[in-house]
C-alpha cells in the first residue's frame, strides 16, 4: 500500500513535468474539486460501516446498506457539484478539465474505496494492497503513455481519472470474488447512528489539503498556484505512509473497544502513536534538509521557486503523524464528539 502511494505521487511529478506551470495550477483545482466531490460521496459513513460491522452480526446486511447509501450520495453529488462548478467556474478551459478528470475518476474512487473499507473490515489487508497496487501501476502506465503520445491535456487529465475507475472495477471484481453481495436485505439504520460527528471531522481531513490550491486560484496567477501544488505534492504523498499504518490499527482498536478490552485499546494506541510520530519525524528532517536536490532532480531546474513552500509544508508529516493516532483513539472509544471538537 505504501508502494501504491509513491506510486501515484510518482504520477503528479510526471505531470508537473509534462504540463507547464499554468495548466498544472488548472489541474491542481479540478483534483481538488475531485477529492471533495468523492468525500461527498461517502459522508463518514465508512466510519460507521467499520464501527457497525465490527460486532461481526449481520455483516451481509449492513454491507448492502453501506453500498445503498453510497450509491445515493454518489448520484446526489454529480447533480450538486454539476451547479456549483459552473457557478463558480466560467473560464472553458477549467470546466473542460474538471469534468475530464472528475467523472471517471470520483466514481472509481468510491467503488476502490468501498472494497478497501470491506476488506479493511473483514482484516484482508493484502486485498486493499492489491487494489492501490492496480490502480497505480494503471495510472503509471496511462501517464507514460499521454506523455510519449504527447496528448492534449484535457485527454491526459481524462486517462489520469480513467485509469481510477478501472482501479474501482478492479476493486469490484474482488469483492464480488470475497462476499456475497444481497441487494433486497432490510435497511440497517445503525450505519446512520452518530454519523454527523464523522461527517463533520471527515470534512476537515478531506478539506484542509483541498484549500490551497481553491484558495490560492481565487488570489493568485494560476502559474503560482502550480508552483505551490508541485510543493505540496510531495509531503500530502509522504504523509500517507503513517495513515497506512493507522489504517491496519483501525479496526482493531473498534474491535477491543466493542469487546470491553480497554487495556488492549489503549496499549495498541500508544503503539500506534510511537509508530507513526517517529516515522512522520524521520521523513520531515530529511524533507526540509533534502528540499533543494529534491526539487531540482524529481522536477527540474525551473521549479526552483517550489523549494521554500516544501520546507514549510514538510512539517505537516510530523503533524499528521500524531493528529491522525490521537483522533483514531478518541474515535473508536465511541468519543467522536471530541475529535470533531479539536479538529
Amino acid at each position: 500500500t505504501i508502494l501504491s502511494n509513491v506510486l501515484n505521487a510518482s504520477t503528479l511529478i510526471l505531470l508537473a513535468n509534462y504540463f507547464n506551470s499554468k495548466n498544472y495550477g488548472i489541474f491542481s483545482v479540478a483534483l481538488a474539486l475531485t477529492m471533495i466531490m468523492h468525500f461527498f460521496t461517502d459522508l463518514g459513513v465508512s466510519n460507521t460501516f467499520l464501527r457497525e460491522g465490527s460486532k461481526k452480526e449481520n455483516l451481509n446486511s449492513k454491507f448492502s446498506s453501506y453500498l445503498k447509501i453510497r450509491c445515493v450520495c454518489l448520484l446526489v453529488a454529480f447533480i450538486v457539484f454539476s451547479v456549483v462548478i459552473h457557478i463558480l467556474y466560467q473560464e472553458q478551459q477549467i470546466l473542460y478539465m474538471m469534468y475530464s478528470l472528475m467523472l471517471p475518476m470520483v466514481i472509481g474512487l468510491m467503488l476502490q474505496s468501498i472494497g478497501i473499507t470491506y476488506f479493511q473490515l473483514t482484516e484482508m489487508m493484502q486485498f486493499i494492497a492489491f487494489i492501490k497496487i492496480f490502480s497505480a501501476i494503471v495510472l503509471i502506465v496511462s501517464t507514460i503513455l499521454s506523455m510519449v503520445l504527447k496528448l492534449d491535456i484535457h485527454l491526459a487529465a481524462f486517462l489520469y481519472g480513467f485509469s481510477y475507475l478501472v482501479g474501482g472495477f478492479y476493486s469490484l471484481y474482488l469483492l464480488l470474488k470475497n462476499t456475497e453481495i444481497k441487494w433486497k436485505v432490510p435497511f440497517r439504520r445503525q450505519l446512520l447512528t452518530n454519523l454527523s460527528p464523522f461527517l463533520i471531522s471527515g470534512l476537515f481531513i478531506m478539506l484542509t489539503p483541498q484549500l490551497g490550491p481553491l484558495v490560492l486560484e481565487k488570489t493568485l496567477p494560476l502559474t503560482l498556484v502550480g508552483l505551490f501544488a508541485v510543493a505540496y505534492r510531495i509531503p500530502s504523498a509522504l504523509y500517507q505512509i503513517p495513515g497506512v499504518i493507522a489504517g491496519a490499527f483501525f479496526p482493531l482498536l473498534f474491535k477491543h473497544y466493542n469487546q470491553g478490552e480497554l487495556g488492549e485499546h489503549t496499549r495498541l494506541n500508544i503503539l500506534q502513536m510511537k509508530t507513526m510520530s517517529f516515522i512522520g519525524m524521520c521523513m520531515t528532517i530529511s524533507l526540509f534538509y533534502l528540499a533543494v536536490p529534491i526539487v531540482t532532480i524529481l522536477f527540474g531546474d525551473e521549479w526552483g521557486s517550489a523549494v521554500q513552500p516544501l520546507k514549510v509544508l514538510s512539517f505537516i508529516i510530523v503533524l499528521q503523524g500524531f493528529n491522525i493516532a490521537i483522533a483514531d483513539g478518541l474515535t473508536t472509544r465511541g468519543l467522536q464528539n471530541r475529535r470533531t471538537i479539536v479538529q
